[in-house]
């Protein structure tokens, strides 16, 4: 009985502990539910493409433009049913990641685990939030470690498709910019070389 009770306290302090670095990173990026209007267009460098989006948040509707085509659809891809549609939200959602991440960190579909150790690559070591979604979205299952220095800033982060045990990529969030008290990275690197790019963003 005692080891089970000592397992429970042992699980609640941990839940504790990582809700508390999830509320310092939060705090640190700023407070999105003021935000009325965010604009910006994601570009992967190495292959040359480039996605924009104006996202209004009074009305909840996305107009993402790719290529030659620009659709308007919900943000939350309600009722979503033409194709074109549909792959459009799936690369808002995607993107949104890049500019937002912080802010999806508090939802029902998220299992928060903190922790410590080295940064992929690197000898140094820092505190890390790993953000696993178990369930929902298009790709349920995927993992997310966020590295976080002193003051709950996040400056790299770890991707882990389907919770895999190595992570696919690790990338350094850089070049950070504060709009409307919101602090968020347009520079994201691997091996030091810029792999995407967050250009022409507006947050209102």
């Amino acid at each position: 009985m005692r080891i089970f009770l000592f397992l429970v306290l042992l699980l609640v302090s941990s839940d504790l502990m990582a809700q508390g670095l999830a509320e310092q990173i939060r705090k640190a990026h700023g407070d999105w539910s003021d935000v009325k209007f965010v604009e910006f267009t994601w570009t992967a460098q190495a292959r040359g493409m480039s996605r924009t989006y104006v996202w209004d948040r009074t009305t909840g509707r996305v107009k993402a433009t790719i290529g030659d085509t620009t659709v308007d659809i919900p943000a939350t891809g309600a009722g979503l049913k033409e194709t074109n549609e549909i792959e459009a939200h799936k690369a808002f959602i995607n993107d949104s990641y890049w500019l937002l991440f912080e802010q999806f960190i508090f939802r029902d579909d998220v299992e928060l685990v903190e922790g410590a150790g080295k940064i992929p690559g690197q000898e140094s070591e820092s505190k890390w939030l790993e953000v696993r979604y178990s369930s929902g979205g298009y790709t349920p299952g995927d993992t997310y470690r966020l590295y976080v220095n002193d003051k709950g800033v996040v400056f790299g982060w770890a991707y882990f498709p389907g919770g895999q045990k190595e992570p696919r990529f690790y990338m350094t969030r850089e070049a950070l910019q504060t709009q409307a008290g919101i602090t968020f990275p347009t520079d994201f690197k691997q091996d030091s070389k810029t792999v995407i790019k967050l250009e022409n963003v507006k947050i209102r």
